[in-house]
């Protein structure tokens, strides 16, 4: 039987809260999202896709935060890091409130979804 590996991360939920206070001095903050493979390595680059939950997430995409919708597993390896960039200055009431991302990850050609990890 021919199966997908796995991708998965360790996030609790599906979705990441923030705010930045008045005292935070830097314009943006950006995160590594680390994503695993479930299974062993490859002899090819995979790819990992990533949707937001548009019912969870409050923020404006490039407004409050970027979230890279792909990422690659290179060859040979087993994790991935997923690009997520919080802005500061784009809103100017961003000192005052919280924003929500909420984002899951989705099957690809390479991977299948290890439930209730990240899917």
């Amino acid at each position: 039987i021919d199966q997908k590996d796995g991708i998965y991360w360790t996030l609790s939920g599906d979705s990441l809260v923030y705010g930045f206070s008045s005292t935070y001095l830097q314009d943006s903050t950006s995160l590594n999202l680390l994503v695993y493979v479930m299974g062993l390595p490859s002899d090819h680059d995979r790819k990992v896709n990533v949707e937001l939950i548009d019912s969870l997430t409050t923020g404006e995409e490039n407004i409050h935060y970027f979230l890279g919708k792909e990422a690659i597993v290179k060859a040979g390896e087993v994790r991935t890091y997923l690009p997520l960039t919080l802005y500061r200055n784009r809103d100017s009431e961003m000192a005052l409130k919280q924003v929500v991302i909420g984002f899951r990850l989705r099957e690809s050609e390479d991977f299948r979804l290890v439930p209730g990890l990240g899917g």
